[in-house]
């Protein structure tokens, strides 16, 4: 048997890099490791053991097992919604790419990419692009922005793929680690992959004219190897992220300035809505929690259908 990672997935074949190359694999007894909660058995990123087929010219094989993940990021499956679709697994770090225009990123997508991730215990940054095309006062609202999640605690970048403008700082952050590019269509991801590694020449497209939404260039999820030991997933652009794993009680404790207070409030169990002495309340009041990131939060406790 030999170990080795999912690095592509088209649903029926897997490509599994392993110490003696990259092979072609189908999967062996699909009922043994499918998961009846996910509709994809084997996502990228996962290690797997395989058997080489013997007197082939072809680096072909077939998956016997799957190693436990440390951790995975899923969405709502889109066909069977009662269902989740791992977008990958065993992840180092997650990028996510946001944009003001064409397309615009809203603040509650990115709220709920950071709480899937703060739940799977994935450390994520923000990387705001497409610097190129902003006027004085989008560049002001970037910063503001960035200094909101800073401020929480995360790690933020602004960018342009198109003229290279902090590519190689970011490419310094993410050395030596696995990184999962999140966002919706449009933002950007495979010209940013294109800016770091331009042998890639990944496709890209303009957005509609109609819609200045974007349309999907990735089609499937896998892994890019670049300079700098720096590996990188990606994956076709997300509208939303519903919160299919995480219980409606745990939406709380996803938000680190929640739970920097969250212990000075009256009840242990405070849902943070209406409590009398509530901090995490009195908190967004006077402006040391954002309205947006509290908005979101009561968003998340919504009924979830429309989110995927």
């Amino acid at each position: 048997m030999l170990q080795g990672t999912v690095y592509k997935s088209t649903g029926k074949h897997y490509w599994v890099k392993t110490s003696k190359g990259l092979f072609k694999c189908h999967l062996r007894g699909r009922n043994r490791i499918v998961n009846q909660n996910n509709t994809n058995p084997i996502a990228v990123g996962d290690f797997v053991d395989i058997k080489a087929n013997e007197n082939q010219e072809a680096l072909l094989g077939v998956i016997h097992s799957k190693h436990p993940s440390k951790n995975f990021l899923s969405r709502k499956s889109t066909q069977q919604h009662q269902k989740r679709q791992i977008i990958a697994s065993n992840i180092d770090n997650a990028l996510i790419i946001i944009t003001l225009k064409t397309p615009k990123t809203y603040t509650e997508f990115i709220d709920r990419c950071l709480v899937n991730l703060e739940f799977q215990k994935i450390n994520s940054c923000l990387v705001f692009n497409k610097l190129d095309i902003y006027d004085v006062q989008e560049q002001s609202e970037v910063d503001q922005l960035m200094s909101m999640y800073r401020n929480i605690g995360y790690r933020c970048f602004k960018v342009s793929a198109k003229t290279g403008l902090n590519i190689q700082s970011l490419k310094d952050f993410m050395s030596n680690k696995l990184h999962l590019l999140i966002g919706n269509s449009g933002v950007g991801k495979s010209s940013l992959i294109n800016s770091m590694a331009p042998s890639l020449n990944l496709k890209t497209t303009h957005l509609t004219s109609k819609t200045h939404v974007g349309r999907h260039t990735t089609r499937k999820t896998q892994i890019f190897e670049l300079v700098q030991n720096i590996r990188i997933i990606d994956s076709p652009g997300i509208k939303g992220f519903g919160l299919i794993d995480i219980p409606k009680k745990e939406i709380k404790h996803q938000f680190p300035e929640f739970l920097k207070r969250s212990h000075q409030c009256s009840y242990s169990d405070c849902w943070h809505i209406n409590e009398p002495h509530c901090h995490v309340l009195e908190a967004v009041h006077s402006g040391e929690i954002a309205s947006s990131r509290y908005n979101s939060y009561l968003s998340m406790l919504q009924t979830d259908l429309k989110y995927r």
